[in-house]
């Protein structure tokens, strides 16, 4: 593919705003070192703002196409997109962030009657199981025409996992890319605060059918004489009517259970550095292996070991590089496993581990991928 701008289409809220946003960030970064310079085109992220002009972040172009109707936005989109493209003189490619496939099939055709490329950033496959009966077959009908038939017949496709990556292998012109930071960004200085007189463990995002499973881990350490868990981005309150505790239940929920609610990514990025472990307590399911967490990432990252159930790359990562413990997703075996791991010694990670997801090591194939389309 010859050199020039690569739109950026997805559900982020530039610059911080989500974890998509850190995701396509590093990922521009990749493609101008590469020599391709990158414009972003926020699109149904649930932002309803508008910004009547162009913003700029880091020197990157931002666009957003405003909420309409859902009979009217299709429509919409096509147009705004459409006059991006002629607003530039050197746009080469499409890239969509796991859109539906009514808006892949739309931007598809946009990109042959420009004579362009159409990529693919696919770092989910969704699941339908926990969506009630009127959604569900829509839902399930979408996600199989955009994994199984239209990632298929991109100009190319940027995996986030493994278990992608295997899915795709005989696609042409397929490249991993896990989340990744800038490790040169002060955020990500080793200026720790562990404190060797207790097992600090922290949890930090959101709660949600068929992914992360807090209450075991609640469970077990709130009886560890010398552990605190740090939860952010969900509340007490959030908490207890997400797995219905009852009122004389809440005040077993002890002292040694902190939750913080939600904050900055940077006061969340300091919490995980001052951690020894992070917690990543997902079910082996096709819609988990089939990710990689960002959380994880941000975790090894800060030098913080991960104690996580086996799913994605994970258990990958801890066996070749020492940082963290695999246990199980069953409550009983779990709650065992949090206990042994508290008294044993810290898990503490080299540099050569910190540094595995700075986006410099992922140069050399991403220009092999781009200069292959």
């Amino acid at each position: 593919m010859k050199k020039g701008r690569i739109l950026y289409v997805g559900p982020f809220i530039m610059p911080d705003g989500n974890a998509t946003a850190h995701r396509v960030m590093q990922n521009a970064k990749i493609f101008s070192i590469c020599g391709f310079s990158t414009t972003f085109i926020e699109l149904r992220n649930g932002d309803k703002q508008v910004y009547e002009n162009i913003r700029k972040f880091d020197d990157y172009d931002t666009w957003k196409i405003k909420y309409t109707s859902k009979s009217k936005r299709i429509w919409k989109e096509k147009s705004v997109i459409e006059d991006i493209i002629k607003y530039y003189d050197d746009v080469v490619a499409i890239m969509g962030y796991n859109l539906p496939s009514t808006v892949t099939i739309l931007i598809m055709n946009i990109c042959k009657n420009n004579k362009i490329k159409y990529l693919v950033d696919c770092t989910e496959w969704y699941s339908a199981k926990h969506m009630n009966f009127f959604k569900k077959p829509f839902f399930a009908l979408d996600t199989f025409l955009t994994m199984r038939i239209l990632n298929k017949k991109v100009d190319g496709i940027i995996v986030i996992s493994s278990y992608l990556e295997k899915y795709y292998k005989k696609c042409n012109n397929i490249v991993r890319i896990p989340p990744l930071v800038d490790k040169k960004e002060v955020i990500w200085n080793n200026d720790n605060k562990k404190d060797n007189s207790i097992i600090r463990f922290i949890f930090s995002g959101t709660l949600r059918k068929g992914k992360d499973d807090l209450k075991p881990c609640v469970d077990s350490i709130k009886r560890i004489d010398n552990a605190i868990l740090d939860i952010y981005g969900i509340t007490k309150e959030e908490y207890c009517k997400f797995y219905n505790i009852k009122k004389n239940e809440i005040n077993e929920i002890n002292e040694k259970i902190i939750f913080h609610g939600f904050v900055s990514h940077k006061e969340s990025v300091n919490a995980i550095k001052n951690a020894d472990y992070m917690l990543l307590i997902r079910e082996s399911s096709r819609k988990n292996n089939a990710g990689f967490s960002t959380k994880l990432v941000e975790a090894i990252s800060a030098g913080t070991a991960v104690v996580g159930t086996d799913t994605s790359d994970l258990r990958y990562l801890i066996d070749k590089y020492s940082c963290g413990h695999i246990i199980s997703y069953k409550s009983e075996e779990m709650e065992q496993r949090i206990q042994e791991i508290s008294k044993n010694p810290k898990v503490l990670l080299t540099k050569e581990c910190t540094e595995l997801f700075d986006y410099r090591k992922y140069v050399k194939s991403v220009d092999y991928f781009l200069k292959s389309i």
